[in-house]
């Protein structure tokens, strides 16, 4: 049977997509794969801003207030920012999916013609397709990254461990943002950045602020820096 139309991507652009093509009378294939909502919802802003708001500014505030420094319960934030993310998640898509008229297909979508996709096996024809399926990280080929293991923003919004320490390779928006986080949790953290300030896109002006708020923090920031090689080393106690 011939669709006319399939939305690849089951994120926050996947649904406009959907909400739009309810409202032409049409009623789409969404695929999707993974957690129903996408990139913002499960990985992206909801889980860093509720760990900034809640392990960085009001522990942050109430260490101010005592006048000694005050963490939270590691893995209890991580275990919070999931239930915000399951509840959304619940209310900004479950609960928004049923009140349209639309085919769910959950799986990894291959194209095999211009008109087909494959999905589970499943191959799905139609005669326009959206493809609304965001963005990945972009692994760095950095000699012994594979051997030392890394995380990206997937594993520091879902740790599987408290960590005491964490370097951060790049200088950017998403690298502050995680700088400042696990330092509020009371983490080590050190930033190496390769160009001559951090956010280099930015003002520099507003750069050089960022850096010193960072390092007021207890953070670490190297710039001017190229990541050569990561080994691992065997740390005594």
């Amino acid at each position: 049977m011939m669709r006319k139309l399939v939305i690849i991507g089951y994120g926050a652009a996947g649904f406009a997509a959907l909400i739009r093509a309810n409202e032409l009378g049409i009623k789409p294939v969404l695929i999707g794969y993974g957690p129903l909502g996408g990139t913002c919802i499960n990985v992206g802003c909801v889980p860093s801003k509720t760990i900034l708001r809640i392990g960085g500014e009001l522990y942050n505030y109430v260490s101010k207030v005592l006048g000694h420094e005050h963490y939270p319960e590691f893995m209890e934030i991580f275990a919070r920012e999931r239930e915000v993310v399951n509840e959304l998640r619940r209310l900004k898509y479950e609960d928004v999916l049923a009140k349209y008229d639309v085919e769910l297909v959950k799986g990894k979508a291959y194209f095999t013609s211009s008109s087909t996709v494959k999905v589970n096996g499943k191959v799905i024809e139609a005669r326009r397709f959206i493809i609304a399926t965001g963005a990945s990280p972009k692994i760095l080929e950095i000699p012994g990254l594979k051997e030392v293991g890394y995380w990206t923003n997937i594993e520091a919004l879902n740790p599987d461990r408290k960590v005491d320490s964490l370097v951060i390779i790049g200088g950017r928006a998403q690298a502050l943002e995680f700088a400042q986080m696990y330092r509020r949790l009371g983490v080590d953290v050190a930033i190496v950045q390769r160009s001559p300030t951090l956010i280099p896109d930015w003002e520099p002006e507003l750069a050089l602020e960022a850096q010193r708020m960072l390092e007021d923090e207890g953070v670490l920031v190297i710039t001017n820096a190229k990541v050569l090689r990561l080994v691992k080393v065997q740390v005594r106690s």
